[in-house]
């Protein structure tokens, strides 16, 4: 399986504009996690098992310096219907520099897609960061038009194309890399650490 990597920092992303307004009957929040609250319940009913959830967490949160791990839920009349992950640098993304970020994972209810709540998302969670140098990640399946197009319009710049592989044959170790660059210089890896 091919995927398609996509980067730009804070101001770039805003620079396409102030985030608009969620539509009417619409709401969020900003979950961040802690030592005994894991992850957000409501996402265990949408997505993944808790063992998948229990990984995100150690992954984002218990082996990574940086505490940026968040993600924004969007409720319409009290239902999740959409969330965004912010995570650090962590071992599944060995091209990215020390202080960068991964958007993504994302997720809308099939009834609430086209309302704009991933962007919305999106500029939410790097909002924060508007005055670092800090560079935001976005990678999917080379086919998915939606989510490229979203990179897309998020002002996200293409860097190139890749794969996954896993680390000592076992799956749930795999890391994504980056195997053709297009017009962008990628730091090494062992600059970075």
């Amino acid at each position: 399986m091919r995927f398609v990597f996509f980067k730009n920092n804070a101001a770039g992303i805003l620079e396409t504009g102030v985030p608009r307004p969620l539509p009417y009957g619409y709401s969020y929040r900003i979950w961040r996690p802690t030592v005994t609250n894991i992850f957000p319940r409501d996402v265990l009913k949408v997505h993944g098992s808790h063992l998948s959830v229990l990984a995100w967490w150690v992954l984002q949160y218990l082996l990574t310096r940086r505490r940026i791990y968040r993600i924004v839920l969007i409720y319409h009349n009290g239902e999740l219907v959409h969330f965004t992950l912010l995570s650090p640098k962590n071992l599944r993304c060995p091209f990215m520099k020390r202080d960068d970020a991964k958007l993504g994972k994302t997720w809308t209810a099939k009834p609430h897609r086209g309302k704009g709540l991933a962007t919305f998302a999106v500029k939410q969670l790097v909002l924060p960061f508007k005055d670092t140098d800090m560079d935001f990640w976005w990678y999917c399946e080379e086919g998915n038009q939606a989510s490229i197009g979203l990179a897309e319009k998020l002002g996200l710049r293409y860097v190139g194309s890749g794969c996954c592989k896993s680390r000592l044959g076992i799956e749930k170790l795999r890391f994504f890399c980056i195997t053709h660059v297009e017009n962008v210089m990628i730091e090494s890896r062992t600059q970075n650490e």
